[in-house]
C-alpha cells in the first residue's frame, strides 16, 4: 500500500494506492449493493452504522425534505434545463457565444 500525503488550498488530501498484479476471480455479477463480508478492500461512510443512516433518512422523511434520490433527480433536472440553454455559435467576438453559453444562462453548480 502505497500512501501519499499532501495539502492543497489548506485541505488535506490524502491518497492511498495499491496494485495486485494477480487478482483473483470474481463470479459475482450484482453490484447495486456492496458485499463487504466477501469482497475486499475499503468501504469508507460518513456513518458509524446501517442505524445512523437510516434514522437520518426516517429525519428527513418526517421533516417533509426529499430523500436522496428525489435531490439527484432534481439536480440532474436542472441540469439538463442548464444544458439545454447551451448554445454553439461560430461567430467571434461575443464572449458569451464564443464559450457556447447564452447571456444570462445559469451554470450548473
Amino acid at each position: 500500500m502505497k500512501e501519499v500525503r499532501n495539502t492543497l488550498e489548506g485541505r488535506r488530501l490524502i491518497q492511498w494506492s495499491d496494485q495486485n498484479p494477480q487478482p483473483p476471480k470474481n463470479k459475482r455479477n450484482d453490484y447495486s449493493v456492496a458485499d463487504i463480508e466477501c469482497e475486499s478492500g475499503f468501504v469508507f461512510s460518513i456513518f458509524r452504522s446501517y442505524e445512523d443512516i437510516a434514522r437520518l433518512r426516517r429525519r428527513r422523511e418526517a421533516e417533509g425534505r426529499p430523500d436522496q434520490a428525489r435531490s439527484q433527480n432534481a439536480f440532474a433536472q436542472r441540469l439538463a434545463k442548464d444544458l439545454e440553454t447551451r448554445v454553439v455559435h461560430k461567430e467571434e467576438g461575443d464572449p458569451a457565444r464564443t464559450r457556447g453559453i447564452r447571456r444570462g444562462a445559469r451554470r450548473a453548480t
